[in-house]
Order: structure tokens, then sequence, then C-alpha cells
């Protein structure tokens, strides 16, 4: 345990960084261990929460789609009941079509088909009686079916003369009497099955059941009604009417009849069959625990939901917080691993609480946006826009991690936060492959970083991000195109592929700016901007100060060059050169790059106050990169170029006027230091070397290599033992290299030019 707190360095100093330039509590806070280990916390936190809800989400139901194909095998978790909806659903349909159906007996229906038959009987005598006395039947002109039928009807005087012997239509209207009161339905061959029973409400109020006839079969009783009463027991009871003529009546008859006087209620008939379906027991089934709730890519039934569902109630109280603190041990364990492996690699971010936040920061959004990623899949997935499951792995953006800690916090940490987030964002998905995901995420996420680790403008890293994204991911998924299987689409894949690369891109660089904008932090694209001679505050000391800027061109050049020999970055030591002299425009005259007369002017003043304007550019400076929106970088550079060294001519001055003044040379020695701070890191320190040579070797007249080695030897010691180096993180190699490239500099910028002897003229 404590090796683990060592790794945190509790207890101890958190390094031997003293920023004076900054507020007392801003250093305490850059210095202390406590922003690293919250961002630790917070990293953590962010793993367990997304975890938890990642496999809660998972064995959702509402992720599931009746009849898709199960992405990958669940098991249940513990032991339920569960009810069987579809074979519930089953008997309760065979309950419900057991029930009859429920008929009313219309009494408009009713009498209309009465009144038509009365009325065909009596205009089809009337015409035969018109027959008989040879005249002309002369119907009413009325049109009605009744008439229409009876005027058509060809055999009228057989039926007629049947009617008249047979002395009326007893038998026949009470047939029509009891078809019209028990019911005829319309057409029972779609309505009903053959010979199904329904229930019908009578006009007196009772419930019979009974098989109704439709009309086809009602018109053929009445028409065998008709011919029994020729054969009702009288004189004449051999009589019957012939065959033509039954069957012209069944025609007619079927018309009479129309289209019966039977209407379903639908209302009783589905509160009666949903009394019946309630009454079923619901069918419920057992479940253990480690069984199988799905297999892999088999049809996801209505079963399977249930059992979802079952499974989700059943899980007694606390089984998510149980599951929560399973997700904070496993994820603990691997950002320890991660965190350990950066500190022995990279131990220089544990001694900046901004960037350790930072990285910390955009590690929970890229898991953020992955565990989004992973919804979303599902989402489309479950609608069939995407009906391959082994697409999900290309739809995570696990390169936007990778981007955006390689450019604004270099590549090991780039590394080891690809590595942290693959294996969170693996365990949020059920594979049986998850060590086969983190190292091709890992693979991927490494590529990007390496691509986009010296891009010096936006477009270039927009284009590195989203070619090198989507190429990783059809390398890495290069197996689903070898072996193609039918049920993957190309058209997807490469959709899912190119969106991914796009997304990431955009996402990218947009995040890009945003952390350059609110965290103020760099990029080598930012520093190239800023390396732009057309900044608006240089523009501004090329006006104003032209000898300091050409001074800061000279100093950024020998930094440039210094940085890149000794692999450090250049784009970061000219940008701050650049602008580390920026305090001078507040008071130009006084330096005497830009005023040959201010010796002069600083022996009117005395020490202290000469003093005080040299320091005060500093302050300047600063003020100046507030003002114009410099990045933190840059007022580094600015704030430690001089570090907390001593003003040597003006503190010699002091003591010799106090010495002369009051026979002892008694100074305040603090108030000839500079305020800043010794440099932090290779850059800075390049920066301030290169500084202070340029500077010394302009008081020489026309130096030659051996007078500049002599001049940047000594500087270089002075700074050594004056401290100034003790936070540089240069070796003695890299101190040589450096000063090598600072002697080639100012040799080439001091170099001497041939005389060229001036041509005469004639006037001379």
């Amino acid at each position: 345990m404590w090796r683990l707190l060592s790794l945190f360095r509790i207890g101890r100093p958190w390094g031997n960084r003293q920023v004076a330039a900054k507020s007392a509590a801003g250093a305490v806070l850059d210095s202390s261990p406590v922003p690293v280990i919250l961002s630790f916390v917070f990293v953590w936190a962010a793993a367990a929460v997304l975890l938890t809800l990642s496999a809660t989400r998972q064995r959702d139901a509402a992720v599931w789609k009746i009849a898709q194909k199960a992405p990958f095998t669940v098991q249940a978790l513990v032991d339920f009941d569960y009810v069987d909806s579809a074979a519930t659903e089953k008997q309760r349909a065979i309950a419900r079509v057991a029930v009859p159906q429920y008929y009313n007996i219309s009494t408009d229906k009713s009498e209309l088909i009465q009144r038509n038959f009365v009325s065909f009987f009596v205009i089809l005598q009337s015409k035969a009686a018109a027959f008989e006395a040879k005249s002309v039947y002369q119907h009413s002109g009325s049109s009605t079916l009744p008439e229409r039928l009876a005027v058509n009807f060809s055999k009228f005087q057989e039926l007629a003369m049947a009617i008249k012997r047979q002395g009326g239509l007893k038998q026949f209207n009470q047939t029509l009497d009891r078809l019209v009161r028990h019911g005829i339905i319309s057409d029972s061959s779609k309505l009903l099955q053959k010979n199904q029973i329904i229930r019908v409400m009578t006009p007196d109020t009772r419930m019979i059941e009974i098989t109704p006839p439709d009309v086809e079969a009602a018109a053929n009783e009445l028409a065998a009604a008709l011919d029994s009463d020729g054969r009702s027991g009288s004189s004449e009871s051999s009589f019957r009417i012939s065959a033509a003529c039954a069957g012209e009546f069944k025609s007619v008859a079927a018309q009479l009849l129309g289209s019966g006087n039977l209407t379903l209620d639908e209302k009783l008939t589905g509160v009666e069959r949903q009394k019946a379906a309630s009454a079923v027991a619901e069918i419920v089934r057992h479940c253990s625990a480690g069984d199988v709730i799905v297999e892999k890519n088999s049809i996801v039934t209505n079963a399977v939901i249930d059992m979802l569902n079952a499974e989700r109630k059943a899980k007694p109280q606390g089984t998510e917080l149980s599951l929560f603190y399973c997700r904070i041990g496993t994820s603990f364990l691997l950002l320890i691993l991660a965190f350990f492996l950066l500190y022995h690699t990279y131990p220089k971010i544990f001694n900046s609480s901004g960037n350790f936040a930072l990285g910390s920061l955009l590690v929970i959004l890229a898991m953020v946006a992955n565990y989004e990623s992973i919804q979303l899949f599902f989402y489309l997935f479950r609608k069939g826009i995407i009906k391959d499951y082994s697409m999900l792995p290309n739809m995570i953006p696990i390169s936007l991690c990778a981007a955006l800690l390689a450019v604004l916090l270099g590549n090991r940490v780039a590394v080891f936060g690809v590595f942290t987030v693959s294996c969170v964002t693996a365990l949020m998905i059920p594979q049986e492959q998850t060590l086969n995901l983190v190292i091709r995420w890992f693979f991927s996420g490494t590529l990007v970083a390496l691509a986009v680790r010296n891009v010096t403008n936006y477009r270039t890293f927009f284009v590195r991000v989203f070619t090198v994204s989507v190429l990783s991911n059809v390398m890495i998924s290069g197996d689903m195109l070898v072996y193609n299987p039918e049920h993957l689409s190309l058209g997807t894949f490469w959709t899912i592929m190119i969106l991914n690369g796009f997304v990431c891109a955009v996402a990218a660089l947009l995040l890009v700016f945003a952390c350059e904008l609110i965290f103020n932090t760099d990029t080598n694209m930012s520093l190239m901007v800023l390396c732009d001679y057309n900044h608006p505050l240089f523009e501004k000391l090329k006006r104003e100060a032209p000898g300091t800027m050409f001074h800061c061109i000279a100093v950024a050049t020998m930094a440039e060059d210094a940085a890149r020999a000794i692999h450090a970055n250049p784009l970061k030591a000219k940008a701050g050169a650049l602008f580390h002299d920026i305090g001078k425009l507040a008071r130009p005259q006084y330096f005497v790059e830009n005023n040959v007369d201010s010796p002069a002017e600083y022996e009117k003043m005395p020490p202290e106050q000469c003093c005080a304007i040299i320091r005060d550019h500093v302050n300047d400076g600063l003020v100046l990169a507030k003002d114009y929106r410099l990045s933190r970088y840059i007022r580094e550079a600015i704030a430690s170029h001089h570090g907390d060294d001593l003003v040597s001519f003006f503190y010699e001055r002091a003591k010799k006027e106090a010495a002369a003044t009051s026979g002892e040379n008694v100074v305040n020695e603090a108030d000839f230091h500079y305020n800043g701070h010794p440099p932090v890191g290779k850059e800075l320190t390049v920066i301030s070397l290169a500084d202070a040579c340029e500077a010394a070797c302009r008081s020489l007249n026309r130096p030659d290599i051996d007078e500049i080695s002599r001049l940047v030897n000594d500087i270089f010691v002075n700074r050594w033992r004056n401290g100034q180096l003790r936070m540089s993180e240069l070796s003695l190699r890299e101190l040589e290299i450096v000063k090598e490239c600072f002697i080639t500099d100012l040799a080439g910028f001091n170099h001497s030019r041939i005389a060229y002897k001036k041509e005469k003229t004639k006037n001379d």
C-alpha cells in the first residue's frame, strides 16, 4: 500500500519547482499532489460508472428487438420465474375464439323483409288476374324491388295459380316468421365457420344460441316451404310447383332477403371474449441462475424479452450497487497499472497538475464518447439499420483520444491514455475476445498518435486523423473483408469506417480549439501561428522597438537550431524566443538596441531605479501577454528568460556608489535580482541561454570565433554557478550541443564581409 501511495508522492515534496512569478496559491496548487489525486479519482469514478451503466444497459430489454439476431449470449444471473407471454397469449387466443359472436336482430330489417314478400305476392297475383282477364297489368311505376321482381317473374301464372289453389301461404308465412325471428345472416361463409354457433339477442331480449342460415340457405328454405304448401293434406295435396318455378323463386327470395337482419354486436362480443381471455391463467416458467436466456445469433423472441424483464425485477436490492463495487475494483486495478507505468515512463507529467488534469479530462471525455457510440450502435442495430453486430468495434472513436492527447500532451501520455480508454471500452462490450479488441484499438490509437505528433497546421492535423483512422480501422478489421460473410454489407462497412474517421477528425479539431482557448495550452499548430511575423504584437514590436525585434529574431533562430539539435521541440523554442522581450515595448528608449543614448540616460539615474527599469520589462511582458491572450507557455518564456538572476552591472555600480558615499558597500542584493524563476524544461532553458549569449555578443566589436566561444562558455558557466540551470532537464552532453549551436549561429551573425574597392568616378 505504501508503494501505491508513494506513486503519488504523498507525504513528501512534489518536486522542487519553485515558481516565483506565480501567485502563492497557484504555486502551491501546481506543486501539490492533490489535483493529481483528484484527477485519478475522477477518472476512476467515470470508468466505474460507465462500466456499470454498460453492463446494466446490455441486459435492458429496451435494447433488444423481437425477430433480430441476438448479438451475444446472455445467461441468467439469478433464479427467477417469468410469464411466458407468447404461450399465454396463444391460450388466450384459443379462449377468445371459443366464445360465440354476439348478434342483434334488426327490427327494421325484419319488417322490411316481411313487407317485401307481401308486396311481391300481391303484385304477382294482380299481374296474374290481369292476364286471366286478358288485360295489360298496369304497375305503379314506383320501381320498388318487389314490384320489379314481380313484373319480371316469368312463372307468375304457375305461382299465382298454386297460391290460389292452396288457399294461401300458411306454411310459407310460418317459415318466414321463424327465420326472421331467429335471424338471417348475410354471408356465413365469410363471417362464421361452418356450423358455428352464435348468440342472438331477440327483440324480446332473449338470448338464443343458433347456427343461423345465410341468405341463400334461407331462400332455399322459403322455396321448400312454398312447395310444401301444395302438399298440406288438402284434396289437392298432390300438386307441386315445377322445378323451374321453384328455382326462379329462390333467386327472387334471395334478393328480397337482402343482407339478412342480423348485425354483429362488436362491443359485446369483445367484452365477452376479453372476459374469457382474462380467465385464462398466465403460464409461468422457471429459469435458474446460469441458464442461457438467449444464444448468440439466435432469433430474439417474446420469451427472451420476458426473461430479461423478469430477471431485472428478480434481482435483489443492492445488485446494481454490488455491480458498481465490482467495477470500482476492476477500474482501480486497471488505472493503477496505467498510472504506474506512466509515472515510471514519463514522470514529468505528474509535476504539472494542470497538464495532468487536462489529460484526465480528455480520457474521461473519450470514455463517455465511446459509451455513447456503443448506445448509438445498439439503437441502429435494434432498428435494423446495421444488421451485423461485428461492426460494433468499428464505430468506437478510439482515434479521438489518441489525437487529442498526442498534440496536447505528447506521445507518451497518448499511448497510456489510449491503453486505458481501450481497456475500459473493451469491458463495456459483451465480447468473447476482449483482449483482441484492446490490442486492435491500442494499435489503431498508437498509429494516430504517431501520425499527428509533429503536425504544425490544423489542416494537416484534420487530414492525418481522418486518413489514419480509416486506414487503421480497415487494417484491424481486414478479416471481415477477407472472409466477407453473406450478412456483411460492404456499403455499411465502408460507411461506418469513413464516418468514424470523419467524426474523429472533426471532434478532435474542435476539442483542440476548445482546449487551447479554455485551458490556455499549446500545440504545435498554435505555436506555428505564433511564429508568424505578422502577429499583431510582433508588428507593434517592429514599429516601436525594432532593435528588440531583431534581437528576438536572432534569439529565436538560435533557440530553434539548438532545440532541434538536442531533439527538443523547436517550435516551442522559437515561439517563446520571439516574444520573450515584448515587455521592452513599455519603455523601449531605455534599452540600448533601440536607443544608442540609453547608457547616458542610465548614468543620470541611481542604480536602484535603473535596475527597476530593467527588471520591469519582465512584468510588463507578462501584462502584454495577458492582454494579447498569449498562451501559458509564452508567459513562462517571458517570466523565466532571466530567471532570478542578478543584474550584476547595476549591483556593482550600487556597491561602488554606496562605498563612495558612506564608506561601506552594503547594498540589499535582493533588490537587484529579477523577480522571475529559473527556466523549467529544455526549451525554456535554451531560450534563456540564447538570450544571454546573443545580447552579450552584441557588446563585442567584430568578434572572431574564439572570442565568441569564450563568451558563450563564460555565460554557460555563470548560469550554472548561479543555479539558473537547476531545473533545465538538460544533460551535460546536451549543454555542449547547445553551446556548439550557439557558437555557430553567433559566428554566422557576426562574420565579416569582403570590403570591395569602390570604383573611381570621373570626379575622383
